[in-house]
């Protein structure tokens, strides 16, 4: 799976961005010696009911970003998207909404408060 496998927006804006957005993980694959490196973060839009989950990975000018299902992120592609964030956390509730359980906002956002110990903040 690549990029291609959810709905890929690449160096372009979002014309159906959500209002509602939810950061659930955020990090580098950057060495600390080094200055240059891979940003990736995973955000959660609760009201996109087909793919509620957004990916973007930057470095320097460039960025790619997609919005993709529970099942897109559990696929063996996104495991470094996954560690770099530190979003191991989400796993668990990926697999329940997979199998067919409903996963509400609030139960993501209260495991994301149990894991950081802090809110998740809303994007604007």
């Amino acid at each position: 799976m690549s990029w291609t496998g959810g709905t890929l927006c690449c160096r372009l804006l979002f014309l159906d961005m959500p209002k509602e957005i939810y950061v659930l993980g955020q990090g580098s694959s950057c060495p600390k010696t080094s200055k240059r490196g891979w940003v990736y973060r995973i955000e959660y839009a609760p009201n996109n009911a087909k793919t509620p989950f957004l990916l973007y990975e930057t470095v320097a000018n460039d960025a790619m970003r997609g919005k993709f299902s529970a099942e897109h992120l559990l696929c063996s592609d996104w495991n470094n998207h996954i560690k770099y964030t530190k979003s191991e956390w989400l796993i668990p509730l990926l697999k329940r909404m997979v199998a067919g359980e409903h996963v509400d906002k609030t139960e993501i956002l209260t495991a994301y408060q149990f894991n950081y110990g802090h809110q998740s903040k809303l994007r604007v």
